[in-house]
């Protein structure tokens, strides 16, 4: 695109769950003033959560923000779910094979002070 600037953004793509290529290779530790995690988390297995935040908080600078919002326990999606579709407890398989975990807040609040962020109102 005619207006696209690589001096002020930064496009690439990444898979922040996974250890071979640090995030760090793309962007500079301590960088970034905001990150969104819209739907992400839930899309990753529970096994990789943790990874995937503690790869962002690099980049992050210090007093930066993370916007969130997830799928939350008992939400209408969840509930839509047919027999067959559960992989495991709050973790479900949609039918175009995506996925989709449903958090309660005491696990979201676990998952990002255990990566090291604290949490604003």
């Amino acid at each position: 695109h005619p207006c696209y600037n690589p001096d002020k953004v930064n496009v690439f793509t990444l898979d922040i769950t996974k250890t071979e290529v640090p995030i760090t290779q793309y962007l500079p530790v301590s960088s970034v003033d905001l990150i969104t995690l819209i739907f992400v988390l839930s899309a990753i297995s529970p096994d990789k959560m943790s990874h995937a935040l503690n790869n962002i908080k690099q980049v992050l600078k210090p007093g930066g923000s993370v916007l969130f919002r997830d799928y939350g326990l008992y939400d209408q999606a969840m509930l839509r779910f047919k027999a067959g579709h559960k992989i495991d407890d709050q973790f479900y398989r949609r039918q175009d094979g995506t996925r989709a975990y449903y958090f309660t807040i005491e696990e979201i609040r676990s998952l990002f002070e255990e990566a090291g962020f604290e949490e604003m109102f």
